[in-house]
């Protein structure tokens, strides 16, 4: 059975490629990781770390409004498969999807004030020292 998640729109020529392949790739982790979480592979790469999903947040930023759409398109296939594959289940993997689908449909037009100031406090940090928790960063702001 072909995966819903692959059935989303094309995005515009004006993307960036690598930014779709990126956003893809963590597309296609989170999915097959929530579709199959204890494979070698979902056990070995664990979760994405904090300050590199909110990489992935300002990249699809960057994408146009069409891209942006037919990522959330993907992201609801995606949550959909998982939720198929195994009923009643929860997990990190999932988890993120779901986070990654509520932050899309939340901020779809603008990017929230505290995003760009959280990762740069993450790029200019020491080595091992310690950024916001995962719910403060994640998606904090007001509602």
């Amino acid at each position: 059975m072909p995966s819903r998640a692959r059935t989303a729109a094309s995005p515009t020529s004006g993307d960036d490629s690598l930014a779709l392949d990126i956003l893809q790739g963590v597309l296609a982790s989170l999915r097959s990781d929530a579709c199959e979480p204890r494979s070698a592979a979902a056990r070995s790469r664990g979760p994405l770390p904090l300050p590199h999903m909110q990489l992935v947040l300002l990249l699809w930023h960057s994408l146009s409004r069409v891209a942006r759409g037919a990522f959330i398109a993907k992201t609801a296939a995606a949550i959909c498969d998982a939720v198929e594959a195994r009923p009643g289940a929860r997990g990190v993997a999932l988890t993120r999807l779901h986070a990654l689908l509520h932050y899309s449909l939340r901020h779809f037009e603008h990017v929230p004030e505290h995003l760009p100031a959280q990762f740069q406090s993450y790029l200019v940090a020491a080595p091992g020292a310690d950024g916001p928790t995962s719910a403060e960063a994640f998606d904090a702001g007001p509602a």
